[in-house]
């Protein structure tokens, strides 16, 4: 179990490196902005459970005063994997920005069953402990 979770943690590590810092974006077929370069800064990456309520929960502490001006004023894009659903939400000043978020009609449940089979065949443990395991690991945050 131990190697299970440090394989975990140290792919989420190598993962969150490499959405760190500046990168290039070219726009491919977004009317007006086709073939438009941008230089997108990305300076702090979180992970956690529940997409844009994790989000008011890092800009805020439980008395609604706020912990993160950063991320509180900020314009942040969210991915939340779910069961069914892949939802994209831009977050901006601690408000869903309709027009900009949108949703996929695809999830990791079409996939759960030979997840869970795999992560049997290799590591013998069973599905409850794994997923016990996995939610353990909380939010993530790179120094």
């Amino acid at each position: 179990m131990a190697k299970f979770i440090y394989n975990i943690r140290h792919y989420l590590i190598k993962t969150l490196q490499r959405l760190l810092g500046e990168h290039e974006v070219t726009f491919l077929s977004t009317p007006h902005f086709q073939n438009r370069k941008i230089k997108v800064a990305i300076r702090k990456v979180a992970v956690s459970i529940e997409g844009a309520a994790a989000m008011f929960h890092l800009a805020t502490h439980d008395s609604l005063l706020v912990k993160d001006e950063e991320i509180y004023n900020g314009c942040i894009g969210v991915c939340e994997i779910g069961a069914l659903t892949t939802d994209f939400p831009v977050i901006k000043r601690m408000a869903i920005d309709n027009h900009f978020s949108h949703g996929e009609q695809i999830g990791i449940a079409t996939y759960l069953d030979a997840v869970i089979r795999d992560v049997e065949d290799a590591y013998g443990y069973a599905s409850t402990l794994i997923f016990n395991a996995s939610m353990s690991l909380g939010e993530a945050h790179l120094p």
